[in-house]
């Protein structure tokens, strides 16, 4: 093989590597890449979904999979995306949106959406065509019991 059949084979072959992530700078939206054994990148710049005013934060984590782009195969020059899923897949794959991560479970199947997580903080209002159930409560169809009807208010809740 002639030198520069060598030198495209080598372009080619680095210009999409699958690695994984080994250190994560939120703050400047970069990340280091094991490209194969021994062989670390430099930073990196990860891409995200979005748009200019349409943004989803989701930074790729130590030890996920992505796949690096390297144009002109210059890995210092590479772009890292999301890799191959490399997680266990849920029961309901078929059916299923799903979004998880430390502190969030999302998933979505069949118009009906189930969030997990710890607390949730909302700015603005919340307006629900239907009714709220709070550990068992319905919001539009509870009672209050020991209260006289007519003008009075009851108390507040205890």
């Amino acid at each position: 093989m002639s030198l520069a059949v060598s030198e495209l084979m080598r372009i080619v072959e680095r210009m999409v590597i699958i690695g994984t992530v080994v250190e994560l700078d939120p703050t400047a939206a970069r990340v280091k890449v094991s490209l194969g054994p021994g062989v670390v990148s430099g930073w990196l710049p990860f891409a995200q979904l979005g748009s200019k005013d349409v943004r989803i934060w989701v930074p790729p984590v130590k030890g996920s999979q992505v796949v690096v782009f390297s144009p002109g195969g210059n890995t210092a020059r590479g772009i890292v995306y999301p890799g191959p899923y490399d997680g266990v897949a849920p029961d309901d794959r078929d059916s299923a949106v799903s979004l998880s991560m430390p502190g969030l479970d999302l998933s979505v199947v069949g118009g009906v959406a189930t969030i997990e997580l710890s607390t949730m903080n909302v700015k603005g209002n919340i307006i629900v065509d239907g009714d709220v159930v709070a550990s068992g409560v319905s919001l539009t169809g509870h009672t209050h019991s020991g209260v006289t009807g007519g003008g009075s208010n009851t108390g507040g809740p205890s």
